[in-house]
């Protein structure tokens, strides 16, 4: 057996929410789920970068180049948003400490970074291979009707429950 050793993320969050922001941290998190199955990962929540830990960023490029900026300042070093952001997902080594990395997911508007982040579902993408990922188009399956479900069981239609093994 090998020992899985525990994954650490930090979710780099706006420092105000918003609705799209929630959504999309919870949209990324349900894929990560899917993708990761089973994996042991400790997630942290913070509005700053964490030099010694990978990190997930997705917001809007305003937001990112505001976050980078700071970033930059903060840790005194040139690392500019115009050359390392060139799609909506990004893989990017911290240039801190190249142990780590930061995964960008951005957009121009909150339609551009649902497609970038549904991307991560499909199968061809080469998430550990390719640097930077233009989304061009996604096709987004159409939002179901309520009660649509073929196992749904209509409201206020009796149920009625039988054990067909007894006798």
């Amino acid at each position: 057996n090998k020992l899985i050793l525990p994954s650490r993320i930090n979710l780099v969050m706006p420092e105000i929410l918003t609705e799209d922001d929630l959504n999309n941290y919870g949209l990324f998190a349900n894929i990560l789920g899917y993708l990761l199955r089973f994996r042991d990962v400790k997630f942290s929540v913070s509005t700053k970068i964490n030099n010694y830990v990978n990190n997930i960023i997705i917001m809007p490029r305003d937001k990112l180049r505001t976050l980078l900026e700071n970033y930059s300042r903060e840790n005194n070093i040139d690392f500019s948003f115009d050359n390392k952001i060139e799609g909506n997902i990004n893989a990017i080594q911290n240039p801190i400490n190249n142990k780590y990395g930061f995964f960008v997911l951005t957009g121009d508007n909150q339609e551009e970074i649902e497609s970038a982040i549904l991307t991560l579902l499909e199968p061809a993408i080469k998430i550990n291979r390719d640097q930077k990922l233009v989304v061009t188009k996604i096709h987004k399956p159409l939002k179901a009707k309520p009660f649509s479900s073929p196992n749904f069981i209509e409201l206020g239609k009796p149920i009625k429950l039988t054990n067909s093994d007894r006798k």
